[in-house]
């Protein structure tokens, strides 16, 4: 896995993965409220509605998987609140979970992927335990990981 650092909405031709939850509303949509999640949202205004029902398909199966909605790859870091889905965005990231989708991640897509640290800022994990799952199994040149820009 490279490195770079930026804005990963400047980097057009490449796939992005966005953290989500794996919840949904009352109306299906999932809860898209912070960080690049809202970001993406504020990009493609059917997104919530779209991933909500996936979140649904995946709760009736009992597994995760990656979806790709255009440019983007929906990666689960949050998982389900089984008794108020609509909540799943509070709860911490799950490295566990983290660590599936990173498994699942690793198999498919032959394009240069954007990986943010997945799990940090509104997840509530630090760098130093995402990391080392990241280098387990992104171990190719087309997985890039993204760090923001420092604030000046």
């Amino acid at each position: 896995m490279r490195e770079a650092t930026g804005n990963i909405w400047d980097y057009r031709s490449s796939m992005k993965v966005i953290p989500v939850n794996l919840g949904w509303t009352k109306y299906g949509w999932n809860v898209m409220g912070r960080g690049l999640a809202q970001q993406a949202k504020e990009r493609y205004w059917n997104l919530p509605k779209v991933y909500g029902k996936y979140c649904c398909e995946m709760a009736a199966q009992n597994r995760i998987y990656i979806i790709r909605f255009n440019d983007l790859l929906l990666f689960p870091v949050k998982p389900l609140n089984k008794s108020n889905p609509h909540l799943s965005w509070m709860q911490p990231a799950n490295l566990e979970l983290i660590e599936e989708s990173t498994k699942l991640l690793s198999e498919f897509f032959d394009r240069e992927i954007l990986v943010p640290l997945v799990g940090c800022g509104n997840g509530r994990l630090s760098e130093s335990e995402v990391l080392p799952v990241l280098h387990k199994y992104l171990t190719n040149d087309r997985f890039i990981l993204i760090r923001n820009n420092p604030v000046d």
